[in-house]
């Protein structure tokens, strides 16, 4: 009771819920310091856990709304600086995957916190759909696919994310996972046990490497062990400790490729996990079913029977899959022009003209996936290929004018004939598909249809400015960036 404050009666403290009254008796919680940020309108609180607070928030320029993580202020005596959580924040607002969540900004507040600005993903974490017999397979296999490209496009840049789980994984409206939390290790999840002294690594229990509970270095490798306790819990709804049945053991429909990825990536000997996640999606690609439909495909169309596959008398379409290429072992020497290097999985090319082969053939159908990142200048982006018409480009940023579309047709370039309108901004990943099927040429870019064209009977080029001419013989799938330094993080196909 405070000095001047007259007794108070039990009936007359509960009659009334005196908000001054029920404080004093413990009931009510001390009121809270208003929180401002600067530029933003705190809405409600999403979620609370060790670290600090989750809010829905409005960004007043923009009138968007976004999630905004303020990280409490006596981290620091934990061994947390905040110049860390920043330069972190910073990296990762370069980046900008469809599998990654984008962060927007990263703020100082007066009284030293650090609070996180990012994207606002509607659909919750993966921890919510994991039941107790796991994920359904089909789905468990598409968000292992999207985790797989969040993770290698992360890698791609050099940030490892040290806390790979569930709770870390969100699912937007359009049903596609999207990795998060990038070394900030922040956790809503009451159970996560973290470790913050000097000496000591970042990570939840459970999904650590043996590498980061001895607090030692960590690498890609770390995040793959991570990844492999991931998938081992979306599949089977439990975690791998002990003396573990393997994933396909206690569930046999999984792929015996993703079941032995899962028990590599699990290795404790760092140096026998697999380098990077480019394993899992070679996994993901070499299922058997994928092979036996393939055949089965082939198969109708030499009997002539085209897409449509009879069974009890009803037709089926068959949906291929996507396999992905591997990037040449040594791209330099087998580059037709420009100096390419591997790093993290990724392919780079330089600030030169560069071009390089990537596949002698082709099917006379096809669709092709590039995920990239054009890191420097405003120079274009393409893909070459070949047909029985010629050698042609299919190109984004076209001449420096954030032109695309196919060139040259006819000798035509995208001046003459008139390509589509889309600026490339330089550190931004993008997913880019072309198809060429019945004569008909196709764009898409992040899965809008941005350009078509009948390609059927016309004649097709390398623009001069390119400074190369094809053989008659040259390879049918091609790289190639003009003048821009660019990451090409993967590639993939399917036959038509």
């Amino acid at each position: 009771m405070m000095e001047n404050d007259a007794p108070i009666s039990r009936a007359s403290r509960l009659s009334g819920l005196n908000a001054a009254s029920l404080l004093r008796l413990g009931i009510a919680p001390a009121p809270k310091a208003t929180l401002e940020l600067p530029g933003y309108e705190l809405m409600e609180v999403l979620g609370r856990g060790g670290m600090g607070e989750v809010f829905l928030a409005r960004q007043v320029s923009l009138g968007r709304e976004v999630a905004v993580k303020i990280l409490r202020a006596d981290l620091s005596a934990e061994g947390w600086m905040p110049e860390r959580f920043e330069n972190e924040a910073r990296t990762m607002a370069t980046l900008h995957h469809p599998n990654l969540v984008t962060v927007h900004d990263c703020v100082r507040l007066d009284d030293g916190r650090v609070a996180i600005v990012m994207e606002r993903i509607d659909g919750g974490a993966l921890r919510s759909r994991i039941g107790e017999g796991g994920v359904p397979l089909a789905q468990a296999l598409a968000w292992a696919r999207d985790i797989a490209h969040g993770l290698g496009a992360a890698h791609a840049a050099g940030i490892i994310h040290r806390d790979v789980k569930p709770e870390n994984v969100l699912i937007d409206s359009a049903g596609r996972a999207r990795v998060t939390d990038f070394g900030m290790s922040f956790s809503t999840a009451v159970e996560s046990t973290r470790f913050t002294q000097t000496g000591t690594a970042v990570g939840t229990l459970g999904y650590m490497a043996p590498e980061q509970m001895r607090g030692g270095e960590v690498d890609a490798r770390t995040d793959v062990f991570s990844l492999g306790v991931l998938l081992y819990e979306m599949l089977t709804g439990r975690l791998p400790q002990g003396s573990f049945r393997s994933a396909r053991e206690l569930r046999p429909e999984v792929p015996a490729a993703l079941d032995s990825f899962i028990q590599s990536a699990l290795r404790p000997e760092r140096e026998r996990r697999p380098a990077g996640v480019g394993a899992l999606l070679r996994a993901l690609d070499s299922r058997p079913a994928l092979v036996t439909r393939r055949r089965v495909i082939a198969a109708a169309l030499a009997a002539g029977v085209g897409w449509a596959i009879f069974r009890k008398g009803k037709p089926v379409r068959v949906e291929e899959s996507w396999s992905c290429f591997d990037w040449p072992k040594a791209p330099s020497a087998s580059a037709i022009t420009g100096d390419w290097r591997l790093e993290n999985g990724a392919l780079i090319s330089d600030e030169t003209i560069a071009i390089l082969p990537i596949a002698p053939t082709l099917p006379e159908a096809w669709r092709l996936r590039l995920r990239f990142t054009r890191l420097t200048s405003i120079y274009s982006v393409a893909v070459f290929f070949r047909n029985a018409m010629g050698t042609a480009a299919a190109t984004l940023a076209g001449r420096g004018r954030n032109v695309g579309g196919l060139q040259s047709v006819d000798d035509f370039t995208l001046d003459d004939t008139g390509g589509f309108e889309f600026p490339l901004v330089n550190g931004q990943s993008y997913e880019w598909t072309i198809e060429l099927r019945a004569g008909v040429f196709k764009m898409w870019v992040d899965g809008e249809l941005k350009y078509e064209r009948v390609i059927t009977g016309k004649r097709l080029s390398v623009p001069q400015t390119w400074a190369w001419t094809p053989p008659a013989q040259s390879a049918a799938l091609l790289l190639g960036s003009w003048k821009s330094v660019t990451r090409f993080e993967s590639l993939e196909w399917q036959a038509l």
